[in-house]
């Protein structure tokens, strides 16, 4: 099918011959939406005369027909690339079929793209993108409209008054499923007092790999427990470094960002035998999407028989809420011959680690009941914790088991 043309006599702005991709039935997991270099019977290549206007606040009009309708749509640059090389628009379709799922201009032409052959035959250095989703049927249609000969205006001008938001670019991880989720728990029994684990997860991007992490490291600060004294356990979790990678789309890597959040904390704790949990307090620095204090979890008790060795349990008992520079005491020790032995402390749901350096901290404090010397035991404690991406809400549910030995004595 050819596609019809308009020389749009009567707008202004400028008329650009560009490259448009209609690919049908795309997967969930876009595996079929590729490039010019693996061309499928899903997808057909076209040529088509585009119209782009500069406006004032240098957002950008273009306006072209895609089958058998014309297509205004008009973005605002919002943000930059880690690299300063790319701008991203916040863009809008005056037609209600088609929603916009990217628009970005790179300077450069150092950038994962649909025609990658017809780049390199032509020597092209810069790159207009315009990425459409057709939503007049339930199956995954898009339309990639690439501009290969249009030059923004004043580029580093805009440039230098946008801030960085890398992620606007990673498109694919707001439409796709994660094709790879690389994370494994881990359970450790040793004396360590850091544990860090990287998340891994990728999306399909036209052909290459987009590859979001999220570092966590668990932190546990502890001492032995003098009989009949008290001591401090302090757990934290925190976010370390986040990166986005995408092989030869520079305009795509960072250091610093990634889609991927903790949306879900808690700590799940169990005291080594003769010791009871007495008071509880937490600290943090997070992200707050509505809670009426600046950090609060919610507790949970278990009690059991104070000289047996417990695992951490699953099931909660409600108990408490906490806030940030509150301390819980309400805990009931010895009563009917049991014990505070172990305790969940969760983040309240309108809190969230997004960006590196936000971490959410439990502090414990811990007696001896028992009055007698005891050694080779384990404090357990589990973290479960929720990662996300952040745009489409898909979530991995992952555990880091961090335990320390603790001694009783004299």
């Amino acid at each position: 099918m050819k596609m019809p043309t308009s020389v749009y006599a009567e707008e202004s702005g400028v008329s650009k011959n560009s490259q448009i991709a209609i690919v049908k039935n795309v997967l969930d997991d876009g595996s079929n939406l590729t490039d010019d270099l693996h061309i499928s019977s899903n997808t057909t290549i076209q040529n088509v005369l585009v119209n782009i206007e500069e406006q004032s606040d240098s957002a950008l009009q273009i306006t072209s027909i895609i089958g058998n309708s014309e297509i205004s749509v008009t973005g605002v640059p919002v943000a930059k690339s880690a690299n300063g090389h790319a701008i991203f628009y916040k863009a809008t379709s005056d037609n209600p079929g088609f929603e916009v799922v990217n628009m970005e201009y790179v300077d450069n032409a150092e950038t994962n793209m649909f025609f990658k052959n017809y780049k390199d035959i032509n020597n092209k250095n810069r790159i207009l993108k315009l990425y459409l989703r057709d939503l007049s049927n339930i199956n995954r249609d898009y339309i990639i409209l690439e501009c290969f000969d249009y030059k923004v205006n004043n580029f580093s001008s805009i440039v230098s008054l946008l801030p960085q938001d890398t992620v606007m670019g990673a498109w694919a991880a707001r439409e796709f499923i994660p094709v790879n989720f690389d994370c494994e728990d881990i359970d450790t029994y040793a004396f360590n007092d850091i544990i860090q684990r990287t998340y891994t997860v990728e999306y399909n991007e036209l052909a290459l790999p987009q590859t979001h992490t999220i570092t966590l490291e668990s932190y546990c600060t502890y001492s032995n427990i003098r009989i009949g004294q008290m001591a401090d356990i302090i757990h934290m979790l925190k976010v370390t470094g986040k990166t986005m990678t995408c092989p030869k789309n520079p305009s795509l890597n960072s250091k610093t960002e990634s889609f991927l959040h903790v949306n879900t904390l808690s700590l799940r704790q169990t005291t080594v035998p003769n010791a009871a949990f007495v008071s509880t307090a937490i600290d943090g620095s997070v992200l707050n999407k509505g809670g009426s204090a600046s950090l609060s979890a919610s507790i949970g008790i278990n009690m059991g028989i104070l000289g047996a060795s417990l695992s951490v349990p699953v099931t909660f008992s409600d108990n408490s809420t906490i806030d940030i520079n509150n301390t819980y005491k309400g805990y009931v020790n010895g009563k009917n011959g049991v014990y505070v032995r172990s305790v969940k402390t969760k983040m309240q749901s309108q809190y969230k680690l997004t960006k590196i350096g936000h971490y959410f901290e439990v502090r414990s404090t811990i007696a001896d009941f028992g009055n007698v010397s005891k050694s080779n035991d384990f404090h357990k404690a589990v973290w479960d914790i929720g990662v996300i991406n952040a745009y489409n809400l898909s979530t991995q549910n992952k555990t880091i088991y961090h335990n320390v030995s603790i001694d009783i004595k004299g």
